[in-house]
């Protein structure tokens, strides 16, 4: 047995079956989901629905249109193409300007073409100097290490001779001690 539910939307009238009747219930013609409230008065019971054989082509009235809701696109996607076309317009006309700008201004790109030789220029003075920096330490490091090397054998020549000296001094006292002696 089926029974009509009304949509409390559009109002359109649904014919639920039995087996059915507790679950949602989706219009189709608004696409509204509803439950069917279990004390309402308004839903009409109907007896099994009859199909009728068509009595002539002429007799039968065409069936009812229902207007469907368009279903939603699920992301706006026109909106977002026209900002990446207005943004895509902006860069082209934004490097067609750029363009134009040096065609028409040849001194303000020799400017920067000197710019950059000059820049070039001063990067290599700039290794130039570093290179001749580095040289300069070098050469001081290893005339330091001469100077060390020499400072150290005058320390040891320097030693000799003051062990020589003592050996001397030792070698008189023991002369002055002999004589004493005598």
């Amino acid at each position: 047995m089926a029974i009509a539910v009304m949509c409390p939307r559009c109002q359109t009238a649904i014919e639920v079956t039995d087996d059915l009747a507790d679950q949602p219930i989706c219009c189709q013609r608004c696409l509204h989901t509803f439950e069917r409230s279990k004390g309402t008065s308004s839903a009409i019971q109907a007896g099994p629905t009859r199909v009728t054989a068509p009595q002539d082509e002429d007799d039968r009235a065409p069936p009812p249109s229902r207007p469907h809701a368009e279903p939603r696109a699920p992301f706006p996607v026109v909106p977002l193409l026209l900002v990446l076309i207005g943004l895509l317009f902006f860069v082209l006309v934004a490097s067609v300007g750029f363009n134009v700008w040096l065609v028409v201004n040849p001194d303000q790109r020799d400017g920067m073409d000197r710019r950059a030789r000059q820049a070039e220029i001063q990067a290599q003075q700039a290794r130039v100097q570093a290179e001749q920096a580095a040289e300069l330490a070098r050469v001081n490091a290893q005339q330091e290490q001469e100077r060390g090397a020499e400072l150290q054998k005058k320390l040891a020549e320097m030693r000799r001779e003051r062990d020589d000296a003592l050996e001397a001094l030792e070698e008189t006292r023991r002369q002055l001690d002999r004589l004493k002696a005598k």
